[in-house]
């Protein structure tokens, strides 16, 4: 994602549509589908969040870094035991793997968020729907 300015992130953030497991679609400020509810509650949480790890701090990465990255995000989820769906969003020209997975709270999404190197970490609960929370630094 290629961003000049602060307000350009988070309008760039606002207008992304998350495209979970290439069923659910989950957008910032929107309820959750009927899908993704369901299948939160087959893992007996009413809780998640849309985590990426490419592009630190939403700077260029080589395509490389980016595989690496991802892959150690994804290994991370399973060695913790985290039930997790490949998502990806989808900006108007740009896309960028993430991973939505169940049962992480805002506290354990911002220490994702940390570690990973991110702006900003989409939260979702089933009754008040996606939100971005931004990183502090």
């Amino acid at each position: 994602m290629d961003t000049t300015s602060s307000a350009d992130l988070l309008n760039a953030y606002h207008g992304t549509r998350f495209v979970i497991a290439d069923t659910h679609v989950v957008r910032i400020g929107e309820l959750l589908p009927d899908t993704l509810v369901a299948w939160l509650r087959l893992h007996n949480t009413t809780c998640g969040a849309i985590l990426g790890a490419e592009y630190p701090f939403s700077q260029p990465t080589s395509a490389e870094e980016n595989d690496r990255r991802h892959t150690m995000l994804i290994n991370e989820c399973a060695s913790r035991n985290i039930p997790w769906l490949e998502a990806v969003g989808i900006g108007d020209d740009w896309q960028e793997r993430h991973v939505a997975v169940a049962g992480v709270d805002d506290t354990n999404a911002h220490d994702f968020c940390r570690r990973y190197e991110q702006n900003a970490v989409v939260v979702f609960d089933v009754d008040a729907g996606a939100r971005l929370v931004v990183a502090e630094r």
